[in-house]
């Protein structure tokens, strides 16, 4: 499906499901990744699910966002700046 909406495969690439949903193959849920970044977006859907948030509510463009800012050099940095709060990696703080 990544094909219709997206053009053909770039060599090295293949298809992520942006919300972790693989029944999902609306346009918006498809598109294609490195295998390295592919995997990296998993591991940060399974910590979004972690903290009891669903990826499936999740907007694409918030995924997106999420997936482009998030660190994995550093994961607990904010948590050590903020430690009386409740750590949610993916909530701004101002």
């Amino acid at each position: 499906m990544c094909v219709t909406f997206h053009g053909p495969r770039p060599i090295g690439y293949e298809c992520d499901h942006i919300n972790g949903v693989v029944t999902d193959y609306s346009a918006s849920n498809l598109q294609w990744v490195t295998p390295a970044e592919n995997r990296r977006r998993a591991r940060i859907l399974r910590i979004i699910r972690s903290i009891g948030r669903n990826p499936a509510e999740m907007s694409t463009e918030e995924l997106l966002r999420i997936f482009a800012s998030y660190d994995f050099s550093d994961p607990l940095a904010a948590a050590a700046k903020e430690p009386n709060r409740d750590f949610d990696p993916f909530v701004e703080r101002n």
